[in-house]
């Protein structure tokens, strides 16, 4: 099982030929337990993550996201609400660096070259397995439990584990380096006004994991939601990209965690349909 799960992700990474711009799924601490660690489930995790982007195509103007690296710290902090196993809470704070669009506008070939930006992001994720038999929802979660498991695990107590994760990011303080016309490049007073730069995301996953000691995989469906404006009048011209969003919004991804340790991880994480995306995660559990 091991080597299946790993071979799927060489394959997932040398298939790759681009990044995209995407919200990495955050897999519930709890399910990187192991079963001597246990008395850490709870308290504060810090980890740094790193997201390189080449291409997010967008659904207006021919106009897509063609290149930004993302780079940022998330805070996580695990709780137990009531009839639920274990939830985390989280928040991400970072940096996003030269975010450029392209997209054809009035005719004409206009890329945006952004300065760096704040990133910031909240988040929640929980597991849904194995709840305690409190409530009619309760109940809902426990029967679909148990028939993952057996179609999946041959028995209803396989260890396959379901979580669900949402989270919204948003960028701000966003300014401009250039923005090039059909091969002309335009900085400082050339450009006489620029559009409200924004970008902000809201997504919600739902996947299913099983810990095979060292390593976590884990796969599963996500619906994501990105509005993003920017734009600048060159003359008396004006190039605006204005509240567009993704092409596509829902998605497949697959990760898997390394666990060298009880309290540090590593996470190698890609999704597919809706846009090709890498990202990589390492976090220390105090």
């Amino acid at each position: 099982m091991k080597r299946v799960f790993l071979g799927l992700l060489v394959i997932m990474v040398m298939s790759f030929s681009n990044y995209a711009f995407a919200a990495p799924i955050d897999l519930p601490l709890g399910i990187k337990n192991s079963e001597d660690c246990e008395e850490i489930a709870g308290g504060l995790s810090i980890s740094v993550e790193n997201e390189f982007i080449l291409k997010q195509k967008l659904k207006d103007s021919d106009s897509e996201i063609d290149k930004a690296d993302f780079h940022s710290v998330k805070f996580i902090r695990s709780f137990s609400p009531g009839f639920i196993p274990e939830s985390n809470c989280y928040l991400t704070l970072g940096q996003a660096q030269d975010l450029r669009y392209r997209a054809n506008l009035s005719g004409s070939d206009v890329e945006f070259n952004l300065e760096n930006g704040i990133l910031w992001g909240i988040g929640i994720n929980m597991i849904v397995s194995g709840l305690e038999d409190s409530n009619e929802l309760a109940k809902i979660f426990l029967l679909i439990d148990k028939a993952v498991n057996t179609f999946l695990g041959g028995s209803e107590d396989a260890g396959i584990k379901i979580f669900v994760d949402a989270k919204y990011r948003r960028l701000m303080d966003l300014d401009y380096k250039s923005v090039t016309i059909n091969g002309v490049s335009y900085t400082g007073d050339e450009v006489l006004r620029m559009t409200k730069k924004k970008w902000y995301e809201t997504q919600v996953s739902l996947g299913l994991s099983k810990n095979l000691g060292v390593f976590v995989p884990y796969a599963g469906i996500k619906c994501a939601y990105i509005k993003t404006s920017t734009g600048a009048t060159i003359g008396s011209t004006a190039y605006n990209l204005i509240d567009t969003g993704a092409d596509k919004n829902v998605g497949l991804f697959l990760g898997c965690s390394l666990l060298p340790s009880e309290r540090l991880y590593f996470d190698l994480e890609g999704c597919f349909l809706n846009e090709n995306a890498v990202t990589f995660q390492a976090g220390y559990r105090f």
